[in-house]
């Protein structure tokens, strides 16, 4: 511009011709406005198309067109002023940009033509249609598999905070599968408070790229509290960074219930086990049951023998009346129910007023506030004891079946403790059975790996022949194989070592995957025992599912999801083991409450013998006195009595005519009479005295007081006093004539024995023999037998050919009249055998094991007491060394056998191994 002056301006070319001059001004302009319109428009295209590839070079073409308009608005400057040199800057600073834009389209034209044809383009978005189809497939089969196996799935997006729940997670977490995800802080709302922050370190730690597994609780928006098994795993991009989060939720709330179950079970039969106090364990069971069930009351309530009751524990919520000690008469409680409850029913009662009750049911539960109820029998020894009961009074409840088993569970050891209690005094949960049922899935391997490692359960995958074709990590540990190993193999390859519970062999065609496939039918909790290559055995639960393609009814593959129980199967055994143990115990303790009882019979016996030998001996005492004294007055009377009636003779030969007083009394008194019967009378008097002497000597003979050591004795004196005492049982009766007595005495040695004890054993057995032959017509019409003969005496006719009897000899007389034989001999070189036989009824061959029992009578109530034979076995076996048998046939009679020893052996006391046992049998080859 500074040198302008030394050139003209341009139009002087045009020779300032107004059309020419305005031809070029008019051209430069437009050219120059339609330069500036083209940037313009350049700028706002990449502005609203950012995506558009190479933007930059539209800010070079919109640079070059700017200074081609540039040129041409000079163009017209220079019409009047002659600036060329700023013009020709303006125009090279144009080549250079066109240059470098022209250079940079040569560099940029092979990317240029890189990019995709529309057609290319069309072809792209329809292979990403069909891959996002497939990817939407994908995703509804793993939807699908979790909604069966209720396993829920998140994913956490680190750079956009963006998560993601499957249609399961928001079900878990009680959720509306159709409402918005949870944000980060919405989700940590619905978490335990006091698990809040292990999920947060949990969180953090998977952020910074480590696995994690977490359990934890939630809380759902109806309030209820689930307990939640968290399982993630992080992503990482190409750079290695973690750009994402991904992982499961499983609700394990069954579980942990049923480990729950389990554990108090367990904390019950252990205080079983370790106490016994039966109220502390009651009422210990009732509190816990409340509390686990989180019910209003529970209570035991006990049986009286005429079916009322009382309430005997009771553990209750606050808020609701206590009943305990209540005495309740059910008028609906009859015959029917106690069978019904003696069978093992159980009532679960989910509203007392919409269950059909009887009213005076409901009657007598309405005062109690009961709305829902559970009763469950407590069965002690197959007997109804009583019955536990759970009360929930705050509003109906539906009774969950692992509820109900739990008090079955409880019932029965709570009747081991009752059984345990009351023999001292005197004197197990099922797992929640899981069902998994797998659907094929066909993810990406990333996904599919992901949800499959991430599950505890072994997880197969078998196609329709069976072989299987996949696998996951859990499965590998717990078949003890590797992925390698099983791959192609089937579920009845010989290679499989299965086993059922009871240890028998597991056919490979009944395994739930082939059942499954050939079916179609999903089989759950199917239990199997398998051998791993280790030779350590596993049990597992089996549960398989079919997978179908549309529209076809025969499964195309099987999922077999299985779980190691080893742990459970553990448990049941130790749990059985204390049981038995417990069981064990029970009977120990009820053998020794029968020894004790026994022992208390032979004391209470031996204490009422001794009463009755020092009253024997009070009363013989008192009546030798008074005896002697009639007895040694006899004589002289008789010789006063002799001179009285010579005097009177005297005086009747020398005064024939007494004197009319005398004479009128002589004729009164028939002195005639006297003198003939006065002499019989004092000998009557005198045969009385010696009958009381004898019979007083007899009491002392049987009760022995003064012969309380062992010496030896003379057994007959013992059985003839017996037989003295019992004489008035044996003369003829109202309903039955005289029993005759056959003695067969040998001649026997004198026996060293306790005389007072064994006229005991005497007494028991003859007055049995009585009784026996007493009630032979009442035995005879309920056997409808024929009436018994009498087989005793060897001059007696043959025995019939049915009678098995020791002492039934062929005999030439029957005697249909009751008798008893007595028979003694010497057997060996020191024994001796004394026999007691009667033609009674005989014993029963059901009732014979047991005569010798302690309190076992089979005589009406009132005329036995059980302890005869008890106590007459433990004289003669424990206390002489010898041995009771009885041999018995029904409807012909019973013998005793009492086997002595002549001299007893040093000790005296001591249980003979040879003869220290009990013999009951119908023969006598042992005597």
């Amino acid at each position: 511009m500074v040198l302008a002056e030394f050139f003209i301006p341009h139009g002087h070319c045009y020779l300032w011709k107004p059309g020419l001059v305005g031809l070029h001004l008019v051209s430069d302009a437009l050219i120059a406005l339609a330069y500036y319109s083209i940037p313009i428009t350049l700028t706002y295209f990449i502005t609203k198309r950012r995506d558009v590839p190479f933007n930059w070079i539209f800010l070079l073409f919109s640079a070059f067109i700017v200074f081609c308009g540039t040129t041409h608005i000079l163009e017209i400057w220079t019409l009047w002023h002659p600036n060329y040199w700023l013009s020709g800057l303006v125009k090279a600073l144009t080549a250079i940009i066109s240059f470098y834009t022209a250079t940079a389209l040569i560099f940029l034209l092979p990317q240029a033509l890189a990019i995709p044809s529309t057609a290319q383009l069309e072809k792209e978005i329809k292979e990403r249609l069909r891959v996002e189809a497939a990817l939407l497939k994908q995703k509804t089969h793993l939807a699908q598999a979790q909604k069966v196996a209720h396993v829920g799935s998140w994913e956490f997006d680190l750079a956009t905070k963006e998560i993601t729940w499957s249609d399961e997670t928001f079900c878990i977490y009680g959720l509306n599968p159709e409402q918005p995800t949870p944000t980060i802080t919405e989700h940590r709302q619905q978490i335990y408070p006091d698990d809040r922050p292990i999920w947060d370190a949990t969180v953090t730690q998977l952020a910074l790229g480590t696995s994690c597994e977490l359990e934890f609780r939630i809380v759902r928006p109806d309030g209820s509290i689930r307990h939640i098994l968290g399982q993630g795993k992080p992503l990482f991009n190409l750079d290695g960074q973690v750009y994402k989060l991904f992982g499961t939720v499983l609700d394990i709330s069954d579980r942990i219930l049923a480990q729950q179950r389990e554990r108090l079970i367990g904390e019950i039969v252990l205080s079983i086990h370790h106490s016994l106090e039966l109220q502390e364990i009651l009422n210990t069971t009732v509190g816990q049951v409340r509390q686990f069930l989180e019910t209003d009351r529970v209570l035991i309530y006990r049986f009286n023998p005429d079916w009322s009751g009382k309430i005997v524990v009771e553990s209750v919520g606050t808020g609701f009346s206590a009943v305990l000690n209540t005495t309740i008469n059910d008028p609906c409680f009859g015959s029917n129910y106690t069978q019904l409850y003696q069978q093992g029913r159980v009532r679960a009662i989910a509203n007392i007023y919409t269950a059909g009750l009887q009213p005076c049911h409901v009657e007598l539960l309405a005062p109690l506030q009961v709305t829902a109820n559970l009763i469950v029998p407590i069965l002690v020894s197959e007997n109804l004891w009583g019955l536990l009961i759970v009360h929930h009074c705050r509003e109906e409840r539906q009774w969950q079946f692992n509820e109900i088993e739990l008090l079955q569970k409880l019932a029965t050891q709570l009747a081991i403790a009752i059984q345990q209690s009351e023999l001292y005094s005197r004197v197990q949960s099922e797992l929640i059975e899981r069902q998994r049922i797998e659907q094929e899935l066909r993810v990406s391997e990333q996904l599919y790996r992901s949800v499959v490692t991430a599950m505890s359960e072994g997880i197969v995958l078998q196609q329709a022949d069976g072989k299987i074709t996949a696998c996951n990590a859990s499965a590998e540990r717990i078949l003890g194989l590797s992925v390698e190993q099983m791959l192609r193999l089937t579920s009845n390859d010989f290679c499989w070592q299965t086993i059922y519970e009871d240890g028998s062999p597991f056919p490979g065609e009944l395994h739930p995957a082939i059942v499954t496939l050939q079916t179609g039918e999903p089989q759950s909790n199917v239990i199997m025992g398998i051998q791993k290559p280790d030779e350590s055995l596993t049990w597992i639960a089996i549960n398989s599912q079919p997978l179908f393609h549309p529209a076809e009814t025969k499964p195309h593959a099987v999922v077999t999801s299985f779980s190691d129980i080893t742990d459970r199967k553990m448990a049941e055994e130790a749990l059985r083991s204390i049981t038995h143990q417990e069981r064990q115990k029970a009977q120990q303790l009820e053998r020794a409450l029968q020894e004790l009882q026994r022992t208390q019979a032979q004391l209470v016996q031996n204490e009422k013998m001794v009463s009755l030998g020092q009253l024997v001996a009070g009363v013989a005492h008192e009546i030798n006195n008074p005896t002697s004294f009639i007895y040694g007055n006899i004589y002289p009377a008789n010789e006063y009595a002799q001179d009285l009636l010579h005097i009177i003779n005297l005086y009747t030969k020398h005064y024939r005519e007494p004197v009319a007083e005398i004479a009128e009394q002589l004729k009164q008194l028939d002195i005639d009479f006297i003198v003939e019967d006065f002499p019989k009378l004092l000998g009557s008097i005198k045969e009385g005295a010696q009958r009381i002497t004898e019979i007083v000597q007899s009491l002392r003979n049987f009760s022995r007081l003064d012969e309380v050591e062992c010496k030896p004795v003379d057994i007959h004196q013992g059985i003839d006093s017996t037989l003295l005492i019992l004489k008035h049982r044996l003369t003829q009766q109202p309903d039955r004539c005289e029993i005759q007595l056959i003695k067969e005495y040998a001649e026997l040695p004198l026996v060293q024995c306790y005389p007072g004890q064994l006229n005991q054993v005497f007494m028991n057995i003859i007055s049995n023999a009585i009784d026996a032959i007493a009630n032979v017509d009442d035995a005879v019409k309920e056997e409808n037998a024929p009436l018994l003969t009498c087989y005793c005496h060897e001059t007696l006719a043959d025995s019939p050919p049915s009678c098995n009897l020791p002492t039934c000899q062929p005999t030439n007389l029957q005697l249909k009249i009751p008798c008893i034989r007595i028979h003694t001999e010497v057997v060996e070189p020191n024994w001796v055998v004394i026999r007691i036989t009667d033609n009674g009824p005989g014993i029963k061959a059901d009732v014979q094991p047991r005569i010798f029992d302690p309190f076992f009578t089979t005589k009406p109530i009132g005329q036995g007491t059980g302890l005869g034979l008890s106590i007459s076995y433990q004289i003669i076996v424990e206390k002489h060394g010898g041995k009771l048998s009885c041999y018995s046939a029904p409807g012909f009679g019973t013998e005793f056998a009492i086997k002595l020893p002549i001299t007893q052996p040093s000790p005296l006391f001591r249980h003979d191994p040879i003869y220290g046992s009990r013999s009951i049998t119908a023969t006598r080859d042992e005597i």
